[in-house]
């Protein structure tokens, strides 16, 4: 070969080199190009050494490593090492089967610390000494099949454990696919009764209507909620449920899912519950009592019927209303207040608090009340339960009862009083009339000039008062001799008034008010005058100023509601003498022993206290009563009532005194005093009488009055 050939040779392998090299170069330059644009993880690794000879960006980017980092270290450095031996095996396992394509999964290092899940595509190339691997992020697709297999675990679990029947079936015509322990306990069906059956075929629904409905649900709005069906149990008894479902598709068919519990138990519960409120409800309604309920700032929450009709508002108007509306004052407000305060601090019950309110009506009322504390599910006190009752009939029954229960312990102690006096006055009086007796016959054997006469004169005058006092006496205790008789008050009044004006003095005027057709009454004129005479002095006594006394008459009618309250009185025709004054007037202490014998508000030896209980004394021996009314500084008006009696002739009280006649009759004379029976024996014999004189082994004043006088004259 010439020299020139030669050359020409080189010159052409040179170029072919250059050609070659720029082949190469430029194929480097597009590999380089396709690794930086893929979005998969792309790199090249010794075979021998295994280690990184490139790496692309979006292997970079995905491990978070430099390439300086990653080119020349071994790949297997960045695998977890839970994977290397696994991915170890699969890949001798493929080689060894002559594959020369390899796929395998495991978890590389990022340069945080964390693994990411990378899909390997491997293709060794033993004869470049190379291995060419192509990778893809697959850790979301990971975390969410991790996330769907925990989430399938949770829904079979919850599926079979839940207490509720969970059934699936296919849409179209209620096929049943799956069911959980529940539907067999609900149902009574086995897993093997129903599935591939539809719930037609195994009757469950009592009335297809209400699957039908459900699917009408499902098809328009995808859900249904708390449908309340009857379903048929395997044994043929039923029981009410309540279902809801949902639509799913499983392998792109829908179907239905539903879940459903059993509600007979709280079914027949709401009946109870129901029978049990319409109980209460009846009772609560039937009830006089009141019940009620308010909050803590006592505002009603719920109250009955009765408790309406107590304070006389609509339900409307009461509910909110607060305690504070209807109390009678502030000081029930006060004490109400305070009493539940008490019940939320102690806890305890409050029982028969009394207290005062007004109805809507205006009306004044007695209420008692019962109250206790609600509270909450955490002991809490949330407000108040109460019984009310309308006490105020009652209140006014026991007022009036104990009224009545003074006045009979009033008479009672009247009646024993007078008994006592009645027997006090005789023994005072029979040595009256020994008294009296004796110094009268000695004084007819003396001259009016001797001092001895004038000495006996003052015996009889001390000796008359005493008799005055023993006839008061008597009159209390209603055991005088009286002679009663037919009376016109207003002639009867009417003669009387010169000897009252002559009672009282100058400064105090007397006023006389006669009745118009006054009706008759029957009475001594005599006590009349002894029970004016006591009242006109109280009259000027309480008086020291001057004033004016009236009295007056008139007819009047007692009912029976009167005579409840005022012991021992008949209701009928009365006619009222009254006598007022403009005086001081009584206390209640005053009023309350008004007429007790011998109590007086007078000083030393100026009454003897006698005077308003012979007015008493009197009025009850005529079938009468005495009302008096009197206040401190408003007067003192003191009624007498005395029983109406058949016309008759009226009579007033006789001009004079006859002169005891003398005779020659025979007379018994009997008496228990010895001294007193001597007298009377002398003093009738004078008369020229005939005397027989015996003496009574029991003391007379135990006999009725009349015997005693049949007995004196016979």
């Amino acid at each position: 070969m010439t020299e020139k050939s030669t050359y020409k040779e080189l010159q052409k392998r040179v170029l072919e080199s250059e050609k070659t090299e720029l082949k190469l170069r430029t194929a480097n330059e597009e590999l380089d190009t396709i690794l930086s644009m893929s979005l998969d993880m792309i790199c090249i690794a010794d075979i021998h050494t295994a280690t990184f000879i490139k790496v692309n960006r979006a292997f970079i980017e995905t491990l978070g490593f430099s390439e300086d980092d990653l080119l020349g270290r071994p790949f297997l450095e960045f695998i977890h090492p839970d994977d290397i031996d696994s991915t170890r095996q699969i890949v001798e396992q493929k080689l060894s089967k002559g594959k020369k394509v390899l796929n395998f999964e495991n978890r590389y290092r990022c340069k945080d610390g964390a693994y990411r899940w990378l899909s390997w595509v491997s293709h060794p190339d033993p004869e470049k000494g190379v291995t060419y691997a192509v990778a893809r992020d697959v850790t979301d697709l990971k975390e969410a099949e991790q996330a769907l297999r925990e989430s399938e675990e949770k829904f079979r679990l919850t599926f079979n454990a839940s207490p509720d029947a969970v059934n699936i079936n296919r849409l179209k015509d209620g096929l049943y696919v799956d069911i959980n322990q529940g539907f067999t306990e609900l149902t009574g069906f086995t897993r093997e009764d129903v599935i591939g059956k539809t719930s037609k075929e195994i009757q469950v629904w009592n009335d297809l209507a209400d699957r039908q409905r459900l699917v009408s649900i499902l098809e328009k709005s995808g859900f249904c909620e708390n449908l309340e069906a009857r379903f048929r149990r395997k044994d043929g008894s039923l029981t009410t449920a309540l279902m809801s479902a949902r639509i799913i598709f499983l392998e792109g068919e829908p179907h239905i899912i539903s879940i459903t519990r059993d509600i007979s138990d709280r079914i027949r519960a709401e009946e109870a519950l129901r029978e049990s409120e319409k109980k209460y409800r009846i009772i609560l309604e039937s009830m006089e009592e009141g019940y009620h309920e308010v909050d803590l700032n006592g505002r009603f929450t719920f109250f009955n019927m009765s408790f309406q009709k107590i304070l006389g508002y609509s339900h409307e108007e009461l509910i909110g209303l607060s305690y504070r509306r209807y109390a009678a004052d502030e000081t029930n407000r006060k004490r109400v207040a305070e009493a539940y305060r008490t019940v939320f601090t102690t806890g305890k019950p409050l029982h028969d608090f009394v207290w005062e309110i007004v109805r809507k009506d205006g009306i004044r009322r007695t209420i008692e009340v019962s109250a206790s504390l609600i509270r909450d599910k955490h002991n809490h006190g949330i407000g108040f339960r109460g019984l009310v009752r309308d006490i105020t009939e009652r209140k006014r029954a026991e007022e009036e009862r104990e009224k009545l229960q003074s006045q009979l312990n009033q008479a009672q102690k009247m009646e024993t009083v007078g008994r006592l006096a009645g027997g006090v006055a005789h023994d005072f009086n029979n040595m009256l009339g020994i008294i009296i007796a004796n110094a009268e016959l000695a004084g007819m054997e003396l001259k009016p000039d001797e001092i001895v006469h004038k000495n006996i004169q003052e015996i009889l005058k001390a000796s008359q008062r005493a008799a005055d006092t023993v006839r008061h006496l008597l009159a209390f205790a209603r055991k005088q001799i009286t002679s009663p008789k037919v009376l016109d008050v207003n002639d009867t009044i009417s003669g009387d008034l010169r000897m009252l004006s002559r009672l009282i003095g100058e400064d105090i005027h007397l006023r006389f008010v006669p009745g118009k057709d006054v009706w008759k009454v029957r009475m001594d004129p005599s006590q009349v005058q002894q029970i004016l005479n006591n009242l006109v002095v109280n009259s000027r006594d309480a008086m020291p100023s001057g004033g004016t006394i009236t009295i007056e008459c008139k007819n009047t009618v007692l009912d029976e509601s009167y005579c409840r309250m005022h012991n021992g009185v008949e209701p009928g025709d009365y006619v009222l003498i009254a006598v007022s004054d403009t005086g001081e007037g009584m206390t209640p202490e005053v009023m309350e022993n008004l007429f007790d014998p011998f109590f007086t508000t007078k000083e030393v030896g100026k009454g003897t206290g006698l005077g308003m209980a012979m007015v008493y004394g009197a009025m009850k021996q005529n079938n009468g009563c005495v009302q008096v009314y009197s206040e401190p500084d408003k007067g003192t008006t003191v009624e007498l009532y005395l029983p109406r009696v058949e016309e008759g002739p009226a009579t007033r009280e006789g001009a004079g005194k006859k002169a005891v006649p003398g005779g020659k009759e025979t007379v018994l004379v009997a008496e228990d005093e010895t001294s007193l029976l001597d007298t009377c024996r002398y003093v009738l014999e004078r008369q020229g009488y005939t005397v027989l004189a015996a003496r009574l082994r029991k003391r007379p004043w135990i006999l009725p009055l009349s015997t005693r006088a049949r007995l004196i004259c016979c």
